[in-house]
């Protein structure tokens, strides 16, 4: 007797047991059907059931896809594209959930999220988007580069400031690959300016505590786009005038693709930005573009020769023939010229015997703090 009770204990605890697994099972079974495992939010098929269940609904739903997320893939990998999408979900669900109420969000692709709102909510919505992007700016710091004499290196008669990016998530980004970004994003303009400002603070203060001498001049890019912009002079000039500082201590760094916007419009700007002593150079001046014939006309003072023909000239003669056919063009224009890039000093010989009187790269200092550039410039 004792014995069939075991047996009858043992099988109603199996049972039991069988019976829970199931359960268990069944929710995980689901929750896979209904969420999405990496972010937690509603995935594809509950999204189309949610629009079967709500189609007579009136509201707004917003489509979200990340730009460029396949080349985050492509270039860090898919463990980083995951960490990028996780991140991102959180942010999602600040906005959309914790700010206001149980909305509904879907990850319906791999980067793609559908959130659904009423109408009263969309405007709110749309500043605190507006709101992460200004975050993501705020990631942006600048770094310096020397310009020095190329007959007495440690001789510093300049130095730019640089862009970089250090996002929490993917480390250092260089800006040949968050620049074209902000570009398409349509958010270049504020990089150029907090950069412009940054180099306006440094400048003011190493001019009034003496460190350089009155006609120290520091430079920034701006791009094509920034330049477009209608106010770009005001807003250079109320800089300027916030932090009392002369024009004549600024350069201004524009590269070749300015010239496919409207030229007449340029120039206006260019000397309106004259006027007030700004100087103005050429960045990036390569045998690659048709400007030579455009420079006669422009009010710049500096041309500043890429890196590619110092490269071209280490790896063919045509390459230096190239490179000396251009310096005697700007040379003829009475152009300043400094060369950027210089790594080697097999490439500073060979500026110096054309005639290159300023330049800055790696042989010389690397982009470095503003604590750091007058204590060690390697």
């Amino acid at each position: 007797m004792k014995e069939n009770l075991a047996i009858v204990a043992s099988s109603l605890f199996t049972a039991m047991s069988a019976v829970l697994l199931f359960k268990t099972v069944d929710k995980e079974v689901v929750r896979d059907e209904i969420f999405d495992p990496l972010t937690g939010f509603f995935n594809r098929s509950e999204y189309n059931r949610f629009c079967l269940k709500n189609n007579l609904k009136t509201g707004v739903a917003i489509l979200i896809d990340l730009d460029n997320f396949k080349e985050v893939n492509d270039t860090y990998g898919h463990h980083i594209g995951d960490k990028v999408l996780v991140e991102y979900a959180s942010i999602l669900k600040k906005v959309f959930r914790d700010e206001f109420g149980e909305n509904n969000i879907f990850r319906i692709s791999g980067d793609e999220f559908y959130c659904f709102l009423k109408n009263t909510e969309y405007n709110n919505i749309l500043k605190i988007l507006k709101t992460r992007l200004k975050e993501s700016v705020e990631e942006i710091y600048v770094l310096i580069q020397p310009k020095v004499s190329l007959d007495d290196p440690s001789q510093i008669v300049g130095a730019e400031v640089l862009a970089r990016w250090k996002n929490k998530i993917l480390g250092e980004i260089y800006p040949n690959e968050f620049i074209p970004i902000a570009e398409e994003l349509k958010i270049i303009d504020t990089i150029d300016f907090k950069v412009a400002e940054e180099a306006i603070k440094i400048s003011k203060e190493w001019v009034a505590t003496g460190k350089v001498k009155d006609d120290f001049v520091i430079s920034f890019n701006f791009s094509m786009l920034t330049l477009e912009k209608k106010d770009v002079v005001e807003r250079v000039l109320k800089l300027l005038k916030k932090y009392s500082l002369n024009g004549k201590n600024i350069e201004i760094e524009l590269t070749e693709s300015i010239f496919s916007s409207d030229l007449k419009e340029l120039m206006e700007k260019i000397k309106k930005l004259r006027d007030n002593k700004i100087n103005i150079s050429l960045d990036d001046f390569t045998a690659g573009h048709s400007t030579a014939a455009i420079l006669p006309i422009l009010d710049i003072q500096t041309v500043k020769f890429d890196r590619t023909l110092l490269e071209s000239v280490s790896k063919s003669k045509k390459g230096k023939i190239m490179y000396e056919s251009l310096i005697k063009v700007i040379k003829s224009l009475n152009l300043k010229m400094v060369s950027e890039g210089i790594e080697t000093q097999e490439e500073l010989e060979f500026l110096k015997k054309n005639g290159i009187s300023v330049g800055q790269g790696y042989l010389f200092s690397k982009p470095i703090s503003k604590k750091l550039f007058f204590e060690n410039k390697n």
